[in-house]
């Protein structure tokens, strides 16, 4: 039986971030590993190429014998909808524009606030990590176990302002090591943490307190049991932060105008007195975020029956 055809819609860069072609990215891998699916990308916008590795998942059409287009690109148009309909059904994911209704199905991996104060709070089952995450976990499940031995983890997008850069340094406390991610690579902020390169997921999973802004990057900080402090940069991603602040351990959020680095130097002092440094699993990790996706290509499995 031939496999059914998918292609991911999406896009790197600019408002888009890294976060969703992380995330489709994970799911398009494990989708062409499955005896069902096949999965080609559709990159939009692409500010941020991916690695030559992946450029056989990489297209720049869509032929009419697709059998589903997921789309993950937010604030959609009905034309754009209704384009891509002239090939297949579309399922819009975390997807606010006009053409949300206008496809055959909507879906939510992100909280979605609302005026009507009927806030959307999606279901954690089929919540999807990113790739270079989920990669990275799975390449530590041989260890049996990992030290938290990395007091915070600074991520602050992949090329954050040198401005931004410095005001959140004034917020680490001069006993406590400190890592900075910035364009894909993991640098010493503060402290001797780093004598040799060291993959992004292993440095979150070792890590006791993330500052990060509201993205993937806060979600896969959770799942590796830490604490987080939000920084945002606006009142919107605040909004988000807001919804999951309980959920997560949100111990600290303020958005980049309203940042007082001494405010959040006495947090985390407080906080690492209480962090948790024990030994922890990478597997336990890995279950977790691989039954997410299974859960999510059961939904996809679920969509194409129906179709």
């Amino acid at each position: 039986m031939d496999k059914i055809k998918i292609v991911i819609v999406t896009g790197t860069g600019g408002i888009l971030g890294t976060g969703h072609i992380q995330r489709m990215l994970n799911l398009a891998v494990h989708l062409n590993r499955t005896d069902i699916f096949s999965a080609l990308i559709y990159l939009k916008q692409e500010d941020h190429p991916l690695e030559r590795k992946f450029a056989y998942m990489l297209t720049d059409s869509i032929s009419q014998d697709t059998g589903l287009i997921i789309r993950d690109m937010r604030d959609s148009s009905v034309e754009e909808i209704q384009m891509l309909k002239q090939a297949a059904p579309v399922l819009a994911i975390d997807d606010s524009g006009a053409g949300r209704i206008s496809a055959a199905y909507s879906l939510n991996l992100l909280p979605v606030p609302s005026d009507d104060k009927k806030n959307i709070i999606p279901d954690p089952s089929l919540f999807l990590y990113g790739y270079n995450f989920a990669e990275g976990i799975n390449n530590l499940k041989e260890k049996n176990s990992l030290k938290r031995d990395i007091d915070i983890t600074v991520y602050a997008g992949y090329d954050p302002s040198p401005e931004l850069i410095s005001s959140i340094k004034k917020s680490i406390p001069g006993s406590a090591s400190s890592v900075l991610l910035k364009g894909g690579k993991a640098i010493n902020f503060t402290g001797e943490i780093i004598q040799q390169e060291i993959p992004y997921a292993e440095i979150i999973s070792r890590s006791k307190i993330i500052i990060t802004h509201f993205g993937l990057t806060m979600f896969e900080a959770d799942a590796c049991g830490c604490k987080i402090a939000a920084l945002n940069p606006t009142s919107y991603h605040s909004s988000l932060t807001d919804m999951v602040r309980q959920d997560l351990r949100i111990i600290y959020l303020s958005e980049y105008s309203q940042f007082s680095p001494d405010n959040l130097k006495d947090i985390i002092r407080h906080e690492l007195k209480s962090a948790n440094d024990k030994n922890f699993s990478p597997s336990d990790i890995l279950k977790k975020i691989n039954k997410c996706t299974e859960n999510f290509i059961d939904y996809i499995d679920n969509i194409c029956n129906k179709l």
